[in-house]
Order: C-alpha cells, then structure tokens, then sequence
C-alpha cells in the first residue's frame, strides 16, 4: 500500500483536484486530508472511485459527460467530495 500511495506530482494537469500519480491511483485533494481512487472512462462516460487512507469513507460516482464535460467533471467531484469529506 504504501507504494501505491507513494505518488508524484502531477504537472500541466487539466483536473486541479488531481495532486499526485501512484501506482494505479491517484491522490486528491479534496480539502479534507489526501485520499486515493481512480478516475476513467470511455467516450462520453467516466467514473471516479475514491477512498481515505484509512478505509472509513468511500464514493464512487459514475456520470455521463455529455452534453457539457466541463459542467460535470466539477459536479462530480463536488459529489465525491460530499460523501469523503465529514
């Protein structure tokens, strides 16, 4: 785990909430304490998996991205937020 969260940092990145790259996960920022998750999709879908370091809360949200990618990127965060951060 701890080379998975071993992460680098992210540099020119379009999504500001992205801190870092690991080993298959990323590190967010979501104003709460660093937590780690996923983010992919496939054209006009994606999804965002995201858990704190020590298991307690996860979200995972999946949205299509149509008809606005730049609207629905930031409310998803928002939702992921919502559920990660107390």
């Amino acid at each position: 785990m701890r080379e998975m969260t071993s992460t680098v940092p992210v540099k020119d990145n379009p999504m500001p909430w992205v801190r870092g790259f690991g080993l298959g996960v990323h590190r967010y920022d979501l104003g709460c304490g660093p937590v780690y998750g996923h983010m992919g999709g496939v054209r006009g879908y994606t999804g965002i998996v995201v858990s704190t370091v020590d298991g307690r809360r996860q979200a995972v949200v999946a949205v299509t991205l149509n008809p606005n990618p730049a609207a629905v990127l930031p409310a998803a965060m928002k939702a992921v937020t919502a559920a990660v951060c107390p």
